[in-house]
């Protein structure tokens, strides 16, 4: 399974990317492709590879909703912490814009809901 293709991108997709993408890129910031993301904004890069502690797309995620720069903003549908935990495991995987989910060695909490995700997918 290609990681970003089919796991990050559709995430971005579900809550980043109807306000950062081609026509509307709050903060210059575009997230609707991998080139996009890693260039990031108007303050610099939001991914520092290996590092999701210290990548500013991470951040906004983990504040607090009501806290300054939380995104996605208040009001709009949030992010569960298993899918932050999975961003967070690619970005500590190096971010890589091509590779498979097997080659990441992910953690037995990302493989559950990686499998989730793909039965949810097939089933609809």
């Amino acid at each position: 399974m290609p990681v970003f293709s089919l796991v990050v991108q559709p995430l971005l997709q579900e809550y980043c990317v109807s306000c950062h993408d081609a026509r509307k890129h709050k903060a210059d910031l575009r997230l609707d492709s991998f080139q996009a993301l890693m260039e990031g904004g108007i303050d610099g890069p939001v991914i520092k590879t290996h590092y999701a502690d210290q990548s500013r797309l991470i951040e906004c995620m983990l504040s607090a909703p009501d806290a300054d720069g939380h995104m996605p903003p208040e009001g709009q549908p949030q992010p569960t912490a298993e899918e932050i935990a999975v961003l967070e495991w690619w970005v500590n995987s190096g971010a890589p814009s091509v590779g498979t989910v097997a080659e990441l060695n992910p953690s037995s909490e990302v493989m559950r809901f990686l499998q989730a995700r793909s039965g949810r997918s097939r089933s609809n």
